[in-house]
């Protein structure tokens, strides 16, 4: 039973990107928006994506930028390198594409992470955040933190 308070209180998202996916607890700002980073396994790759809600009455632009973790080193997405703006609708949620951001799944254990910002429009720069870690191994995937 403490177990399952706990990982509740983390506030993490399963299922969000599709099976064997995991979302990080929710991010504030700027403004009215929250924000999430996700990332999902599956056979032949690992893809990342950031969730990012408007909970205001107008639309809202912010600058966005997702990279991943590997080997305790981020790196770029391979198709959506560079920082970039993102519209939110108002009252909405977008996720952005998984496509943008994936890699092959390697034959030997990896860690991977999904890594995003999510800053007001203006901004010039901002905190990252992370996703639960995917401990990926060629027979199972084992997520840290997870779900119960």
């Amino acid at each position: 039973m403490a177990r399952a308070e706990a990982t509740k209180t983390l506030g993490l998202e399963k299922g969000t990107l599709g099976e064997d996916s995991r979302c990080s607890s929710q991010f504030q700002g700027p403004e009215v928006i929250t924000w999430r980073v996700c990332a999902r396994v599956e056979a032949e790759r690992v893809s990342f994506a950031l969730k990012v809600t408007n909970g205001g009455r107008a639309a809202s632009t912010v600058r966005i930028r997702l990279e991943y973790a590997q080997l305790s080193s981020f790196h770029p997405c391979p198709q959506q390198p560079d920082t970039r703006s993102l519209e939110v609708p108002a009252g909405q949620t977008v996720i952005t594409d998984p496509r943008q951001c994936a890699v092959p799944r390697e034959k030997v254990p990896f860690a991977y992470q999904a890594v995003g910002w999510v800053v007001a429009q203006e901004s010039n720069g901002g905190s990252y955040e992370l996703s639960p870690t995917a401990h990926v191994y060629p027979d199972r995937i084992i997520w840290k933190p997870d779900l119960v």
